[in-house]
């Protein structure tokens, strides 16, 4: 797929902001966090048409983790920062079904990433994110890949049209499911937050704060967040404290 360079435009006053983000659908039932990464370029004017052969460049299987999704940020020349509670990979996820098949087989190659993140470039930070500090980030024009228990996440919009596609990944699930949503967008008053989700084919989907602080530090997530920068300079900016 080649990149469209798109106006970037930022919609909205302060307390209501939307940030025009192409919508990627995902192909795969696996492969959420690349067609995030591939909104992301879109929305950056970069070319992510050999996503698949970048992914093989950079060892990076079809189990992938917020970490290789920050690889794949720093080969595209995108400022990011990723942040985590969690360096590494937890061994209590053990017992999670959705980690159960490739825990064993993902845990040497994760960890190996996190203690070479810096001299691969990468920035992580351990620590959590406040919501506050996700909304100023959307406020500057800025966006993010965030890591949710998809249990926990609904579409105010979808749900309630029963568009088709909605339900497939949702409330069926009864423990963790792990789905990456690139964030673009809020609504103060209304208390919500505007997202892209990649199985849908909806271009926007939208949630209140509350469902999305719980799905986004659900047991599972760790909590990751991936900050997208559309300059170097707002790379430097670190909102709240460092756990």
């Amino acid at each position: 797929m080649s990149a469209n360079v798109p106006s970037n435009r930022v919609i909205g006053e302060p307390n209501q902001l939307l940030i025009e983000v192409p919508h990627v659908a995902q192909e795969q039932s696996w492969d959420c966090g690349l067609a995030c990464m591939q909104m992301v370029c879109r929305f950056l004017g970069k070319d992510d048409s050999k996503i698949t052969e970048d992914c093989k460049k950079l060892n990076i299987p079809t189990s992938i983790w917020t970490i290789d999704l920050a690889l794949l940020a720093q080969y595209y020349g995108i400022q990011h920062k990723f942040t985590t509670v969690t360096l590494g990979v937890d061994k209590s996820y053990a017992t999670e079904s959705f980690y159960q098949s490739k825990l064993d087989t993902d845990e040497k190659r994760v960890n190996a990433l996190f203690t070479g993140a810096e001299d691969k470039g990468l920035i992580i930070e351990k620590r959590s994110v406040e919501t506050d500090d996700i909304l100023k980030h959307i406020a500057s024009g800025n966006i993010l890949i965030i890591l949710v228990d998809w249990c926990h996440l609904y579409c105010n919009w979808c749900d309630r049209q029963c568009v088709s596609m909605c339900g497939n990944i949702g409330k069926c699930f009864k423990s963790y499911h792990g789905h990456y949503i690139v964030v673009c967008g809020y609504n103060k008053d209304q208390r919500t937050v505007q997202y892209k989700n990649p199985s849908y084919n909806e271009e926007l989907c939208c949630c209140s704060l509350s469902a999305f602080d719980t799905a986004r530090k659900s047991f599972g997530t760790d909590e990751d967040i991936l900050f997208i920068y559309k300059s170097a300079s707002g790379s430097d900016t670190c909102y709240g404290a460092a756990t």
